[in-house]
């Protein structure tokens, strides 16, 4: 079900009723102990004894942890839990196991190359002469503020004309984000492949400027897990821009 290494932790968890619980941001908005990092390494530690099913409800509990840390930076142990609501939600879908929305996440990418749809529509009627195929230097758009707040992208063009940022194309697409809520949701099949050819779109590119600095770090950290590599220098829209100005 989990890798044999996050298996202590989780029997740990279970029995720890530490700080954790009263900093998780899905617990906060949810108010109910299931979604507690607590509540959620519980269930997987019952799911492993049998004595809880994998099924489509535990795989949304295990899913709703968003992986922003805050569990172990509050946890006394130091136990990283995200990890292993990763490795679960892998075991999890290669036993056939699949939520609602963890499918549809998984068809957009397959279909439009981001979590959300068809963004390249409005993406290219925005971007215009600045969408090219072949650069020494791409800026690659942020797929959720695409999707929801399409008008960042304007502020990034004025920025750049104001820069005389010539040399900066607009990322090519149709893949419009690194792949990571396929990882995150347990598509690493998916993850993998969409990996792959985003390199293959940033083969020889000099320079990528992530305007999400969470799709910076799943290329630098999470892409060479999955034998995936890309040589050109990565770096976040804010450190590109203090390096310019």
């Amino acid at each position: 079900m989990i890798a044999e290494e996050f298996k202590r932790d989780t029997e740990y968890c279970t029995f720890c009723p530490k700080m954790c619980r009263f900093v998780c941001p899905t617990a906060i908005a949810e108010a109910r102990e299931t979604v507690t990092p607590t509540g959620r390494q519980t269930l997987l530690y019952l799911i492993q004894r049998g004595s809880a099913a994998l099924d489509t409800e535990a795989l949304s509990v295990l899913q709703s942890c968003t992986g922003c840390g805050l569990c172990t930076e509050y946890c006394d142990h130091g136990i990283q839990v995200y990890p292993v609501m990763e490795s679960a939600r892998a075991g999890a879908v290669e036993q056939g196991v699949e939520t609602p929305e963890g499918r549809r996440v998984l068809e957009n990418y397959q279909h439009y190359g981001n979590p959300y749809g068809n963004l390249m529509p409005q993406y290219t009627n925005r971007v215009g002469a600045r969408l090219l195929q072949r650069a020494q230097v791409f800026y690659v758009p942020d797929a959720t503020s695409l999707a929801r707040n399409p008008a960042t992208l304007d502020a990034t063009l004025s920025v750049l004309e104001h820069l005389g940022a010539d040399n900066v194309a607009f990322w090519p697409g149709p893949l419009l984000d690194s792949g990571y809520t396929l990882l995150a949701m347990g598509y690493e099949d998916a993850f993998r492949d969409h990996a792959k050819s985003f390199a293959e779109i940033a083969a020889g590119a000099d320079k990528l400027i992530f305007a999400s600095p969470h799709d910076a770090k799943t290329v630098i950290e999470r892409y060479p897990e999955f034998l995936v590599r890309i040589k050109a220098e990565i770096l976040t829209e804010t450190r590109w821009l203090a390096s310019v100005i």
